[in-house]
């Protein structure tokens, strides 16, 4: 149902951005989408536009799931990295190669967990892994994509730039795994900030394999192929799909 609910000082800036919603769906700029602020601890404004499947042409609604894609990135790796920091089970100075022997006598012995963090680290942007790891058999996923980081030139020296790396976070969700040995898409160390609460939940794998996507609430997106025919759209990202990483796969409740 969409809401418009009273705010002091901000009915007339909504106003204004609910046509450029509509202008962008009449547009086709995107099928559909749904906007959410939230002001002064309470929701504001929540409205659905459009369509969630152009075959169908099935409206969005408030409660339709989308994919967070990189915003998984600052909800969970990273609040999961520092939730470990405060937990003196890790530290931010700490080496890569420390958490991870692998790395060690290699170029990128000298990155360290914050670098990782703060996109400093020295490893490109983005490679397309998903390509070669959708042929690998999904229980030697982990070792191969952990073997293409290792392997991965460095594009700069660590520390000496800011380039926004998804590498980086791939390789935060091995730290984080080794630091509790547990796989990240289990939840177990992932804090709830308050800006989460109320927006995502971060629930076990196995919640997405039984419940169906559209009331499967938020998680951490799994390895598990039969959910791909609800994953529509020409932007949707594979690959966190193939191997649950630290770069993407959240999904808002």
């Amino acid at each position: 149902m969409n809401q418009l609910l009273p705010c002091q000082g901000i009915e007339t800036d909504m106003e204004n951005v609910d046509r450029i919603m509509q202008q962008g769906v009449r547009d086709g700029i995107f099928p559909g989408g749904v906007l959410c602020v939230w002001a002064h601890d309470k929701v504001v404004f929540h409205r659905a536009y459009g369509v969630a499947d152009i075959r169908s042409n099935s409206p969005v609604t408030t409660g339709t799931v989308f994919d967070l894609a990189s915003l998984t990135k600052p909800l969970a790796t990273a609040p999961a990295v520092l939730k470990l920091v405060d937990m003196g089970r890790l530290s931010a100075t700490s080496l890569l190669c420390d958490v991870l022997p692998a790395f060690r006598e290699t170029e990128k012995s000298d990155i360290a967990i914050s670098m990782l963090l703060c996109h400093t680290s020295g490893l490109p942007a983005h490679r397309e892994y998903f390509r070669q790891l959708s042929a690998v058999p999904e229980g030697q996923r982990n070792s191969a994509l952990l073997r293409m980081l290792k392997d991965e030139p460095l594009v700069y020296r660590p520390g000496s730039r800011v380039v926004y790396s998804d590498l980086g976070y791939m390789l935060l969700r091995f730290v984080v795994e080794r630091a509790v040995s547990l796989p990240v898409q289990t939840g177990a160390v992932l804090p709830r900030p308050r800006i989460v609460q109320g927006v995502a939940r971060f629930l076990p794998v196995w919640c997405m394999m039984t419940t169906p996507m559209r009331s499967a609430g938020s998680t951490v997106m799994p390895a598990c192929l039969a959910i791909l025919p609800a994953c529509w759209g020409s932007l949707w990202n594979c690959s966190p799909y193939i191997r649950g990483k630290g770069t993407g796969g959240c999904f808002p409740e």
